[in-house]
């Protein structure tokens, strides 16, 4: 399904596996700061809406508004950031092939390889 192209640089052995390895762990990490980042705007809204209609919120609207825009705003770099990520292999952005994008996928969308590989075996395959 996923065949190395001739660009493909082979990072199995020595060294250049740690580099793949430390790579591939900023690719997780980063998606693990997306989920974050998703996770924390609905929680907060959902905070802003029960302090509301209780009437005694502690801020005004305009910080309700600039609190949200701003985890908005984090959320949408994030998700840039996570999106444009480099795959450690290919060297090509790990979510996007050509015009198509995932940034759900488990394997680089060139060359294949695993998003959760954390050995050298692992990344031969």
């Amino acid at each position: 399904m996923f065949e190395k192209e001739d660009s493909v640089v082979d990072f199995t052995t020595g060294a250049n596996a740690d580099e793949c390895l430390r790579g591939l762990a900023t690719i997780r990490r980063r998606a693990l700061y997306l989920l974050i980042c998703f996770l924390l705007i609905p929680v907060t809204f959902f905070a802003y809406a029960l302090a509301s209609s209780a009437g005694k919120a502690p801020w005004n609207e305009t910080a309700q508004s600039s609190i949200g825009f701003g985890l908005m705003g984090l959320w949408g770099v994030s998700f840039v950031v996570h999106n444009w990520s480099r795959c450690p292999r290919c060297r090509k952005t790990f979510f996007i092939r050509r015009l198509y994008g995932n940034p759900l996928t488990r394997r680089c969308l060139n060359c294949g390889l695993l998003r959760s590989a954390t050995t050298e075996e692992e990344l031969a395959r």
